[in-house]
């Protein structure tokens, strides 16, 4: 069961490229939505860019960060399943081809006093 009245706010900030943040920061918020807590999930900055759909270029041996940014998207992907969309987009126009269900939203207009608790990555 869920717990819908007093959700999470979380609001991711690292870039896609950013090593693990990303990655450890997503597995911590689909483990609290998978024992029943809501999360919203609000992306500013550059991870905004974690939510653009990539082109299928033909991958180059060199490029080391390929594999860990194609299981953020992998996870991302997987938001449906865990209850996390629409994910908020806060002050920046929606990516062009996003990978899932995303919102725009204004931070002057967010009331936090709404959440349970507010974290930040």
């Amino acid at each position: 069961m869920t717990d819908q009245t007093n959700p999470i706010l979380a609001i991711i900030s690292h870039s896609p490229l950013s090593g693990q943040h990303l990655y450890e920061a997503l597995a911590a918020l689909m483990v609290l939505a998978t024992y029943g807590q809501a999360v919203q999930l609000m992306f500013v900055g550059d991870a905004v860019q974690s939510l653009q759909q990539l082109p299928n270029p033909t991958p180059q041996p060199s490029e080391k960060f390929t594999p860990a940014f194609k299981s953020v998207q992998a996870m991302i992907e997987s938001f449906e399943f865990y209850d996390l969309l629409p994910v908020w987009i806060a002050d920046q126009p929606l990516p062009m081809q996003p990978l899932v269900e995303c919102v725009a939203i204004s931070l002057n207009q967010l009331n936090l006093q709404q959440f349970k608790a507010v974290l930040t990555w």
